[in-house]
């Protein structure tokens, strides 16, 4: 599975919470643009992407893995997403040492 081999180059767990489930991992554009690069024509092109990565004709410098939980709390985080009005965050475990390597 091409997503194994990507993960497994990428360091194999979260950046943020090191979980190693790949059932969960993702990979990760550090600065915004994935799903640009991973839609051609309005076509989703993951195994393109993956294999781009493995067969070395991508870098990999703007990508990091993270569990779907830290991935979007690092898209809320950056602003990419916002709660919607009358939302309450209750502080734990994923909000207040999150950090992002």
């Amino acid at each position: 599975m091409m997503k194994s081999k990507v993960i497994a180059l990428l360091g194999g767990r979260c950046r943020s919470c090191g979980e190693t489930d790949i059932r969960v991992l993702q990979v990760n554009h550090k600065d915004g643009g994935g799903r640009a690069e991973t839609q051609k024509g309005g076509i989703n092109d993951m195994n393109g992407f993956y294999r781009r990565i493995v067969s070395g004709k991508r870098k990999t410098d703007d990508l990091d893995v993270r569990c779907a939980n830290c991935n979007l709390l690092y898209e809320y985080v950056r602003g990419n997403k916002t709660l919607p009005a009358g939302a309450v965050v209750h502080p734990g475990k994923y909000y207040e040492p999150f950090t992002f390597c």
